[in-house]
Parts: structure tokens; C-alpha cells; sequence
């Protein structure tokens, strides 16, 4: 559920739209020129960023945004035009960070995109079998068209996160298929929704009605937790059901619940699902403490799905109009279509991907780290960026 928070870190978007006048008679500053000077910092000129830009994005904010870069990746040793004249990469020691930009007549920035970075130490063909080498329990699968290119312990459940969350998107789409709801109509926020971030929804007023469509969306988009446990109220928590499991899925709160007690989840570990329907119905309604849920992976404690369903179920719900809108770290000017969802805690990380290509083609990747302890998510992301940023980079890892 951790990695919204990892996307907004390593992508850092910034996107200024401002008029593209002279600011003045000065000599215009080379694209390349000054946007190694803004990545290596610590700090620009401030006239490196059109006036307007500032007025949407304080200077201090942007110097912290840019610093988070230059931490995550290191600094730039180079930047590289392309054939492109708004696109450039930067150059760093280990990654390469497709980046396009605008400026104005004097060379001011005016518009800026760091798109996600790509690994420079493991060729095309290495990706698949590098990325089985990053934790001790890894699972992956690549399909086109139904057929499997490549796979990995792809019928291992793993612990997958917030991926479990295309399993309720199922069950509402087919309430809504059966007649029973609208993607229009609007769902009322409760108290007993209310979970921790991922997401926003936590942040608003109890009482408050939403379309359905809307919250469907921040569920999947921003992977909002809150969003979640109302819609597993709405179509009844005993109707999503994950396979080959015998009790329901657990609510975010309930996994933050059970994180958080290890006597309580080591009892629901233990315990046949009349008992579990006790334990879970006998957790109290205030959420616990942040500290004692962001602990790394407790095992039994979290939705566990193999790549394989991942890809069904990805590839069922791909067709919503209006729900996939993130195209996670897939380059989407690349792909005709795309439906993304992953998950991560600390020691999870999922990335389960639907996506077509100019041909017609429908590929699907799914892929699962797990680990007793932290995982590098900078490298793991940069991993599957390389391997999906198009078809073409796709059929190369399969050479």
C-alpha cells in the first residue's frame, strides 16, 4: 500500500503550462545546459523557471522536489538530446531518466516531466532473470495474446498489497453489470471507512456522498485505502473472495489492525474462518497507531494472489471506462491502451500490468517481490520501467 508514496518520490512530476513569451532580452539558455544545472543543484538561478511558474509552484518546493531526484538517482553526469527537441535523458551513474521539457524564448523553463528512471547496468535480454535475482521470494509472468513468453513461480501466491484491490473493483463492476448499482450514483462516506493513506478520502468529512465511479477510481488510481473499505461495505466484505482462500479478503483496516496486535494476528493465523469472522468482528473501531503498522511484512497477514490470477483478473477489468487512469511505470505514449494496479508494504512490491500494443496485441506482466526486510523499490521500479517503456523493449527482453 506504500508504493503511491514511492511513485510520487521517484517520478517527481512537475508540469508547468505558461505562455511561452520573452521575459526579457537576455541570451536563451541551451535545454541541455539547464537542465543539468537544475538536477545537480543544490540550488538555480531563479530565473532558470519562467516567472509564472512560481506563481503555481513556490521556488522552495521545486529545489526540494529536485533534491529528492538527485538523492533517489544520483547526480547527472551528462544530458542527452534526442530526436525529439523536447525530450532529453539524464544521465546518471546507474540510471537514465527519460525527461521532456519546455521553455520560453529566453530559455526559462516552462514546463518540466521526469519520467520514470531506466536501469543502465543489465541489458534487454537480462531483465527477466535479473529481476528473479532481487528477493528471496519472486514470481513474475509475461503473456501476449494468452500465451505465456515467460514465467516464474507464476502460480506462487505471494503477498501482493493494494493488488487485491482489482478483486473488488470485480465484484462492483458486476453488481453494477447486474443492475443492483450505477457508476453514477453517489455512496455516502461513514466513520467506519475511515483507514489510512494510500489515497485522500480519509482526509474528508464523514457524511459526505461521492459517485461511485469516482471513488472506483481512487481506489485503483491513488490506491486510496478508504476508498476501499467502502466499496468492500458496499458490495458486502463476504463477497470478495480471493482464490483458493476460505474467508473473505481483509479490509485495509483490518490488516492494519492485525499488523499491529501480533497476538491477535498470530490467533487469526491460526484460527478456520467462523473463527476468523469472530476475531475481525471483535477489532476495535479506532484505527492503531501509524508506528506499530509500518513494520515489514507480517506473514499470513495480507492478500496473497499468484501472478497468474493477477493476469485474469487485470485482463476481466481492463475494459472500465474510466477507472485506469495510472499508467504506473509503463511509458503510456507507447502503448494504445494500458490498466494498471500494484501493491506494496515493507518487503511487498506488486505490479500487475494490462496492456495493447499498435499491433492489436494484448500482453499482460505481473511480477511479485517478497522479503523479511525492506526492498530496493528504486532499483525494482527501474527493472519493470526498462521492461515496459514500449512493445519494442518488451520483445528484446524476450531475445
Amino acid at each position: 500500500m506504500q508504493l503511491l508514496s514511492y511513485f510520487k518520490a521517484l517520478c517527481a512530476l512537475l508540469v508547468f503550462v505558461v505562455a511561452s513569451g520573452s521575459a526579457g532580452a537576455q541570451e536563451a539558455k541551451s535545454p541541455v545546459e539547464v537542465l543539468k544545472k537544475v538536477w545537480n543543484g543544490p540550488k538555480f538561478d531563479a530565473d532558470d523557471f519562467a516567472p509564472e511558474v512560481y506563481k503555481k509552484i513556490p521556488k522552495e518546493l521545486l529545489v526540494s522536489i529536485l533534491s529528492e531526484q538527485r538523492s533517489i538517482y544520483g547526480p547527472a553526469v551528462d544530458v542527452v538530446p534526442t530526436q525529439d527537441p523536447h525530450k532529453f535523458l539524464v544521465e546518471t551513474k546507474s540510471y537514465t531518466i527519460p525527461t521532456l521539457l519546455k521553455q520560453n524564448k529566453d530559455g526559462q523553463l516552462t514546463g518540466l516531466l521526469f519520467r520514470f528512471a531506466l536501469v543502465k547496468d543489465v541489458k534487454h535480454e537480462d531483465l527477466l532473470d535479473h529481476m528473479k535475482q532481487q528477493a528471496p521470494k519472486q514470481s513474475f509472468l509475461l503473456m501476449q495474446n494468452d500465451k505465456v513468453h515467460a514465467e516464474h513461480n507464476s502460480d506462487d501466491r505471494l503477498a501482493v498489497g493494494s493488488a487485491f484491490k482489482l478483486y473488488v473493483l470485480d465484484q462492483l463492476a458486476q453488481r453494477v453489470r447486474d443492475g443492483d448499482l450505477s457508476w453514477q450514483e453517489k455512496i455516502t462516506l461513514e466513520q467506519r471507512h475511515i483507514s489510512y493513506p494510500g489515497g485522500t478520502m480519509q482526509n474528508e468529512p464523514v457524511g459526505k456522498k461521492f459517485v461511485l465511479l469516482d471513488v472506483a477510481r481512487n481506489m485503483i488510481e491513488i490506491s486510496d485505502n478508504t476508498a476501499t473499505d467502502l466499496l468492500m461495505d458496499l458490495v458486502g466484505q463476504e463477497n470478495v473472495m480471493l482464490p483458493g482462500e476460505t474467508s473473505p479478503a481483509l479490509t485495509t483496516q483490518q490488516l492494519f489492525h492485525l499488523k499491529a496486535d501480533e497476538k491477535t494476528a498470530e490467533a487469526y493465523r491460526q484460527a478456520g474462518p467462523e473463527e476468523r469472522a469472530r476475531i475481525l468482528a471483535a477489532l476495535p473501531a479506532q484505527l492503531p497507531s501509524i508506528d506499530k503498522v509500518s513494520v515489514p511484512l507480517t506473514e499470513g497477514i495480507e492478500w496473497y494472489i499468484s501472478n497468474r490470477e493477477l493476469c485474469k483478473i487485470v485482463r476481466k477489468v481492463k475494459d472500465i471506462k474510466g477507472i485506469f487512469v495510472n499508467p504506473g511505470v509503463a511509458e503510456p505514449d507507447n502503448w494504445v491502451a494500458y490498466a494498471y494496479k500494484g501493491g506494496s508494504e515493507i518487503g511487498v512490491l506488486n505490479m500487475t500490468y494490462a496492456l495493447e500494443d499498435d499491433d492489436g496485441n494484448s500482453w499482460c506482466f505481473s511480477t511479485t517481490w517478497n522479503d523479511e526486510q525492506e526492498l530496493n523499490i528504486t532499483y525494482l521500479l527501474a527493472l519493470v520501467a526498462t521492461l515496459l517503456e514500449s512493445p519494442a523493449s518488451v520483445q528484446a527482453a524476450l531475445q
